[in-house]
């Protein structure tokens, strides 16, 4: 097929587009990536927010552990099946029976040679079994019953445990208030426990606190 002289000519020159008519393009800003939100004892953008003097962010109920300036008495927290070192200020303590893979509620919290150090009491389940058939009469007087689905309405020798955030522990479940079960640890070897954030209330707490304790 033979083209005219005028078609190739036009087929060569590029077609002229005047600058005012060209399309600018669009100005978006630039995102800054978030990072995932962190657990398991690290620092997260909450724990930031302290640091920044700004506002700090609301806690959410999930599973998330609040940051050490925010732990608040009450809080029921959990020492993983991970063992502990014997660097660990809770290997000091005249009672070493199992700490790991155990709830805790906290009682307090302190700084320590630039360590942060939470006070706790254990949480026992004793397998299931009640207070009431695991321990004698004394004994009973020295396990404070949390609020429970398995024990809906039970009486109880100490004031029952309530729940001031979070729905009631699955298990029948004790404060363990004896003289030496008063504990302290690093807040880093600590983690949420069980799906939701719980917190016993102020009445609760405040009982806790009056069982005497030794180290």
């Amino acid at each position: 097929m033979i083209y005219s002289s005028k078609v190739m000519d036009n087929w060569r020159q590029q077609p002229k587009v005047s600058p005012d008519s060209s399309p600018s393009p669009p100005t978006t800003r630039p995102t800054t990536p978030t990072s995932p939100a962190s657990v398991w004892g690290r620092p997260s953008s909450s724990s930031l927010d302290w640091r920044s003097g700004s506002l700090p962010r609301p806690i959410s109920h999930q599973a998330v552990l609040p940051p050490f300036k925010r732990l608040e008495d009450g809080y029921i927290l959990y020492i993983p099946p991970a063992p502990i070192p014997s660097s660990s200020i809770i290997r000091r303590h005249s009672n070493q029976s199992q700490f790991e893979d155990h709830p805790i509620v906290v009682l307090g919290t302190r700084r320590d040679a630039g360590d942060d150090i939470v006070m706790f009491r254990h949480i026992a389940s004793f397998g299931g079994v009640p207070v009431e058939e695991k321990k004698s009469k004394h004994l009973q007087g020295f396990f404070m019953l949390c609020e429970n689905s398995q024990d809906k309405g039970k009486k109880s020798t100490n004031p029952i445990a309530k729940m001031a955030l979070g729905p009631p522990l699955k298990k029948r479940s004790y404060v363990n208030l004896s003289h030496n079960s008063f504990f302290e640890i690093e807040y880093r070897y600590l983690a949420p426990f069980h799906g939701e954030l719980r917190r016993l209330d102020a009445e609760s707490v405040a009982f806790i606190k009056k069982a005497p304790c030794s180290t």
